[in-house]
């Protein structure tokens, strides 16, 4: 399913959510592009949306990956970053 846009309301409040379904096919090149399927457009009713933005993980920063005491190595691991075993850190 892919969204196509979001309905609102005269005062500006969500009211709807219009989707569409979709599936991946091969372009002339070999290249796989999401095509819409044809006819399978719905609108749902909502009142609250939420977005799934896909976060894996901070991005790694090579500055980060200098620093030396334990607090900055306990941070790192802290946020996803494996450059230290555990118990270097505590």
């Amino acid at each position: 399913m892919l969204t196509k846009r979001f309905i609102g309301n005269e005062e500006g409040r969500v009211i709807g959510i219009e989707i569409v379904k979709v599936k991946w096919e091969k372009d002339a090149d070999g290249k796989f592009q999401l095509q819409e399927v044809p006819d399978t457009v719905e609108v749902l009713e909502a009142d609250l949306i939420f977005l799934a933005m896909g976060f894996v993980g901070p991005e790694q920063v090579s500055y980060m990956k200098s620093f030396k005491s334990k607090l900055c190595k306990a941070l790192l691991c802290l946020y996803g970053f494996s450059l230290y075993e555990s118990k270097e850190i505590f």
